[in-house]
């Protein structure tokens, strides 16, 4: 679920009548967190706001 959108962003490009310069990402988890080392990796993120647009 967490790709699926990047591979196939067409419907929301329709539904929302974004253009081809819009890029979508949609990830959902659901869990718990594991002890794993590539769990705990951290990375610098932009502010959202920067990053992000929120549609109703």
């Amino acid at each position: 679920m967490q790709g699926a959108l990047g591979q196939f962003p067409e419907p929301i490009h329709r539904l929302f009548n974004l253009g081809e310069e819009r890029g979508v990402l949609f990830g959902m988890s659901f869990g718990y967190a594991d002890d794993v080392d590539a769990n705990k990796a951290r990375t610098v993120r932009a502010e959202l706001d920067d990053s992000v647009s929120f549609y109703e």
